[in-house]
């Protein structure tokens, strides 16, 4: 999310970030204007894509059938979160997972690498209608998600071109900084306490945390599939976006932090805004 060149800043991959908040404003406001239902389908399609560029990077998947088979156990889930419940989509996931399995060619590589990743793909799309859902708050918390998130990088990209100093971790995404990583942290802690508030939504000081501990979850996303394409080889996981990558390349982050939020929401009870 962020990186420094010592002897002069380098805004080249500036455009791949104008392009990722884009994509991800664009996902935020469809769900002002579509219902709860179209969103489960918009959430259903990106994580098929997402499955498609998982299943050409992990390599598990040689045939059409197999591919096939990750794309409807990426997309299923999601629209059964909705149509039916999340907890039945779960169960889909898992049934989803075992049919990649059985269909692959290489079968261990599927279960060591391709079913793993489509796991979490579709228990974000699941997570992801399941919060947004909630008849009071779901659309503050969708909107909330993503405008952290972009929080994050816009703040860790530009922390870090300005500040640089050392890196993150080298071995892993060498351009990103620790100044990079703080900015981020506290871009997202302003965006995500300053949102809640201006709606009047939850306790502030709640909301700092949580804006706090979300940053990192999505920079930790953010390194996660940095650490997986350099070890298969890849620098993109797609050419959907001409230049900057695959909907994965630029969903890594958010990824993370809806699977954060929905755990926490899990785990308390009730939805963030109510603390």
């Amino acid at each position: 999310m962020s990186a420094e060149v010592p002897s002069k800043r380098d805004w080249s991959d500036l455009s791949a970030r104008i392009a990722s908040a884009f994509v991800l404003g664009a996902v935020c406001f469809s769900m002002i204007f579509f219902s709860i239902g179209t969103t489960a389908i918009i959430a259903a399609v990106g994580c098929g894509i997402m499955g498609w560029e998982w299943s050409r990077i992990s390599g598990g998947e040689s045939t059409n059938v197999a591919q096939a088979m990750v794309v409807a156990a990426s997309v299923v889930p999601p629209i059964m979160a909705f149509f039916i419940s999340p907890l039945i989509a779960v169960i889909g996931v898992v049934v989803g997972a075992v049919l990649v399995v059985l269909v692959s060619v290489d079968k261990a590589k599927a279960v060591k690498q391709s079913a793993p990743g489509i796991v979490v793909i579709a228990l974000t799309g699941i997570c992801f209608v399941w919060l947004r859902s909630d008849a009071h708050v779901g659309l503050h918390v969708a909107l909330w998600l993503p405008f952290t998130v972009i929080a994050a990088d816009v703040g860790a990209y530009f922390a870090g071109r300005f500040v640089g100093g050392p890196k993150l971790a080298p071995k892993i995404s060498p351009n990103k900084t620790i100044s990079g990583a703080v900015g981020g942290q506290i871009a997202a802690v302003i965006v995500g306490t300053g949102y809640a508030a201006a709606f009047g939504l939850g306790s502030i000081g709640t909301l700092v945390i949580l804006s706090f501990l979300t940053a990192i979850v999505s920079q930790f996303g953010d390194l996660t599939e940095s650490a997986l394409k350099r070890g298969y080889g890849v620098k993109d996981t797609s050419a959907l976006i001409p230049g900057h990558g695959g909907l994965l390349d630029r969903f890594d982050g958010l990824i993370a932090a809806i699977l954060f939020v929905a755990l926490v929401t899990l785990l308390a009870g009730s939805t963030i805004f109510a603390w």
